[in-house]
């Protein structure tokens, strides 16, 4: 219920924000017995020292002082370390060391059968901004191998673990933040925050916020008040003293792909300011312009590391429930006209994406057509353990309901994928029979190869299953109350699923949806879901009238982009090629015959991929991962017939067995945190909060106290003590829709503007117009891969007249005529009729000053007769020219905390 908002509600007394890993520059400098890693921030006015060892073979000896070091101190220090070894000197004069390296991060330490090797990352690039968390993706990085000559011992095996492990290409997708937890989706992240927020100001109360919330009270309230009192309560609390906490999260382990290389660094009880936490998949941003209003869609894959590997190579699910090619989707829309997590309006939705939780497998040397190898059920428990494994951990991840939208096929000639659903099936019936109604699992099974036969309409049925599945789990919003008068009065807004907390409203379930590769089927139905989900994201911004985005719309075409390049990145990764069948090809939006070219090299490169390279990538990425551990005494990586038992440790059947097992298959604190996830309760109760001022913490176990650079974002993010430019700023790089508005001639900027019909059909004619048909080409394309042998009908020739005659009849398209210059006219681009746009008395004014500049260019720099000319100098006011005198004269210190008060005052959080 709405109440007054007191000063401490108003101007929060003790604000927290993400922790900052303030070491973003790294400097190594390198002596005989010695690795010295100089790091610093940004601005290189604070700095710490890393000491690494050399003399040892096979140990990893690191020692970090945790002592803060300014510009003199360091400097003295590396005169002291490096003096005496004759080190290269970048002058004489300033005695300034040249590095051995250089770089932005450590990723980790790894060894093989010798000694360490260090990974740094050398390049990078910003990708992404939430909320004034920059988001950088690695473009190079250097492994630097620490032993000497003198103690390093020669092992046959090393060179080739070396080459297994670089095979896993570091700079092809991978994503780290020094100040944001990438590993968890925002949902999970606010809501440690605002938990941190709410206690610290004295009214957290986490077990009476999930008591009460949870039965359907909408918690705290965002609808202002007006007090009488409000001022001076403001000018009491604005007088407080403030305190800025960092908050630290552990990352979750199964999206955090160098664990295994962080594990000595947390041995050796070294800062975790020094490392970096990288996840695998994509990560893409654009911007939608609503008549200047920025707002940001982010899309964030991020790919599970348990049970990774290509894509014959893993199938289905190990003993544990991790499934192959798992990737939580999480798309992020808020407004970027604030840049602080604090002072807008986030919303989210997430998405996840695996292979079938059943033991099943794909030998590809054992198919006639190599494309389509027969699928094999290798283990047959009928108490479905691995599948009960599996929609636990989903559970305590993302709470319920679960929904699982299933795309196999069930019609075939020959059995085949039909026989996966089946079992899929039945192991869902089966785990069902133990759960509440309001807890089950919702399986939905749609053959979307058959409909797509039958020339149905395949995305409306998949449009009809996401609305279902958001009614079911809601959306997360950080501020729900906003626009709440006008929300409330859309019927659909009010059939939105989820839950409230602390004042947050969120998402509680998730949709799980598969097919056989989880590639081009499943891609197509997430970009549908995800459509759904932008436009109640959009409605709840307050820049829609309507929870409903039409598919010939600039939102629409931009997030289409972003889901076609985010499908071809993952399908990359699992399965060696793009996307055979992208989401124009669900949509019809163009001929078959058109991209069937394209479909034909993609799937040879997808063959030529599962066929000779993807044993070698199992390799690496077993090696990367630490799944094996070389050792000398064992048989190599290269030789083990299989990596089974890698991925199913302690695979004891009977042994796994009991009646826990038979009934009871989930856990109870699982069940009882339902429908919120376990893993956001838990992390309500054990968050981690420090203080700013003092020392930043020496291991993550340990509690002690932060300096300043930890939680001050608005440096970290503005950078005001470096230069830059306006070209390398990520909101200028960005993909934006007025940008495409102008560049087509439209008069109508709205993002939200129906362009035709045919506008995408005809963008892709531009692209490819040299397209040919071929009856061959349709033939070829019946042999593709597993997830995308559908093979989505042919259009009948008379379909395929009606779109040329179509085609034609649109000619007034601008992607169809060369542009002309009526078309960027102020009349046509901005509705203004230039030959009426101004007034005579404005003419005068400017034919005097272009008279006056002639003048000037006629007799110099100096004018000292200004007799001649007609312009008058308005008189000044002399009280006037005090205050602009003194204005320009008077040096102003503004500090970020003055920024901070002045912004608090239209903080409502």
């Amino acid at each position: 219920m709405a109440g007054k908002l007191n000063k401490e509600q108003f101007v929060p007394t003790n604000s927290h924000y993400f922790k900052i890993s303030w070491i973003q520059k790294l400097k190594v400098y390198k002596t005989q017995t010695h690795y010295f890693v100089v790091g610093s921030n940004y601005a290189e006015s604070k700095f710490r020292l890393l000491k690494i060892k050399r003399t040892d073979p096979y140990e990893l000896i690191i020692i970090d002082d945790g002592v803060d070091y300014t510009v003199r101190q360091v400097n003295d220090i590396l005169e002291a370390l490096l003096g005496s070894t004759g080190g290269p000197l970048l002058g004489k004069t300033n005695k300034k060391y040249i590095p051995k390296y250089t770089g932005y991060g450590i990723i980790g330490f790894v060894r093989f059968v010798e000694g360490y090797y260090l990974i740094l990352v050398t390049k990078q690039s910003k990708v992404a901004d939430i909320g004034g968390n920059l988001v950088y993706k690695i473009e190079d990085t250097s492994m630097i191998y620490i032993p000497n000559n003198n103690a390093k011992i020669s092992q046959p095996d090393e060179w080739r673990y070396l080459k297994a492990f670089q095979t896993v290409d570091l700079s092809s997708n991978f994503y780290y933040s020094f100040s944001y937890d990438l590993t968890n989706n925002l949902q999970h992240n606010m809501l440690m925050l605002q938990s941190c927020n709410s206690e610290a100001n004295g009214n957290g109360d986490v077990e009476r916020d999930i008591a009460v919330e949870s039965d359907g009270s909408t918690g705290e309230s965002w609808v202002y008040v007006k007090d009488e009192k409000r001022s001076k309560d403001f000018t009491e609390a604005k007088h407080a003293q403030k305190k800025r906490f960092a908050v630290g999260f552990t990352p979750c382990d199964r999206f955090l792909w160098n664990k295994y290389l962080l594990e000595p660094l947390e041995f050796e009880c070294v800062s975790d300011l020094w490392n970096i936490k990288i996840i695998h998949g994509h990560i893409g941003q654009t911007c939608i312009n609503v008549y200047g209003k920025p707002i940001y869609i982010t899309l964030i894959g991020r790919r599970s590391c348990r049970y990774a590997g290509t894509r014959f190579m893993k199938r289905g699910c190990n003993i544990n429930g991790d499934v192959a090619n798992e990737v939580e989707t999480e798309q992020i829309v808020h407004c970027a006209s604030a840049t602080s997590l604090h002072h807008t309006q986030f919303t989210s939705y997430v998405q996840h994406r695996g292979s079938v939780p059943v033991h099943w497998s794909q030998d590809i040397s054992a198919s006639v057509v190599p494309a389509k190898p027969p699928i094999v059920l290798s283990l047959d428990n009928p108490f479905s353990q691995a599948t009960a494994h599996h929609f636990q951990a989903m559970m305590q991840r993302y709470g319920s309901p679960i929904m699982v939208l299933n795309l196999v096929r069930k019609r075939e000639k020959r059995f085949r994928e039909s026989v996966l659903g089946q079992e899929f099936k039945v192991a869902v019936d089966y785990l069902n029979q133990f759960l509440s109604s309001e807890q089950q699992i919702k399986f939905f099974a749609f053959d979307m190869a058959h409909q797509s036969r039958k020339n149905s309409n395949v995305l409306a049925r998949l449009a009809e299953l996401a609305i279902l599945s958001l009614q079911a789990t809601g959306i997360f919003q950080s501020k729900p109350l906003l626009f709440k008068s006008s929300l409330d009065e859309d019927a659909r807004w009010r059939q939105l699923g989820g839950q409230f907390i602390q004042g947050f409203r969120i998402q509680t379930g998730v949709l799980r949806t598969n097919c056989v590769d989880c590639l081009d089927r499943t891609n197509s139905a997430q970009f549908v879901a995800g459509k759904s989900a932008l436009a109640y994201q959009l409605f709840s911004l307050g820049v829609l009238s309507e929870p409903n985005l039409n598919f010939d719309t600039d939102v629409t075409r931009l997030y289409e982009e972003m889901f076609d390049q985010h499908g071809d990145i993952i399908a990359l990764q699992y399965g060696g090629s793009q996307l055979v069948h992208t989401i124009q090809t669900y949509r019809r939006t163009i001929a078959p015959w058109a991209s069937h070219s394209r479909d034909i090299v993609t799937t040879l490169s997808r063959y030529y991929s599962n066929t000779f390279s993807d044993a070698d990538k199992q390799a690496a990425i077993n090696l990367f991962l630490g799944i094996f551990k070389p050792f000398p005494s064992q048989d190599p990586l290269w030789d083990l017939s299989t990596d089974y038992y890698l991925h199913n440790q302690d695979i004891d059947v009977l042994k796994s067995f009991s009646v826990h097992n038979y009934l009871q298959w989930w856990l109870p604190e699982v069940i009882a945190s339902l429908p919120l996830p376990m893993d956001t309760i838990l992390n309500l109760r054990s968050h981690n909060v420090t203080h700013r001022d003092g020392q930043c913490h020496v291991s993550r176990k340990q509690l002690t106290q932060h300096c300043e650079e930890c939680s001050d974002w608005f440096s970290n993010f503005h950078r005001v003590e470096e230069l830059t430019s306006f070209d390398e700023c990520l909101g200028f790089q960005m993909t934006n829709t007025l940008n495409s508005c102008i560049a087509n001639g439209y008069s109508d900027l709205s993002p939200f503007a129906v362009r035709g019909e045919n506008w995408q059909h005809l963008k892709h004619e531009r692209l490819q117009p040299d397209s040919t048909t071929s009856q061959s080409s349709l033939d070829v394309s019946s042999n593709e891969s597993s997830d995308s042998d559908e093979n989505v009908p042919d259009v009948k020739r008379a379909s395929l007249n009606n779109d040329v005659q179509n085609e034609t009849q649109t000619s007034l398209t601008p992607w169809l005529k060369p542009p002309t210059l009526e078309e960027f006219s102020p009349q046509s681009m901005y509705g203004i009729d230039i030959e009426h746009a101004t007034s005579a008395q404005d003419e005068k004014t400017y034919r005097r000053y272009v008279d006056y500049e002639e003048l000037l260019a006629d007799q110099g720099p100096y004018v000292n007769d200004m007799a001649n000319t007609d312009i008058k100098l308005t008189p000044v006011d002399p009280q006037s020219m005090l205050i602009y005198v003194d204005s320009v004269s008077h040096n102003y210190h503004v500090d970020t905390e003055f920024y901070r008060d002045y912004v608090c005052q239209f903080s409502l959080d």
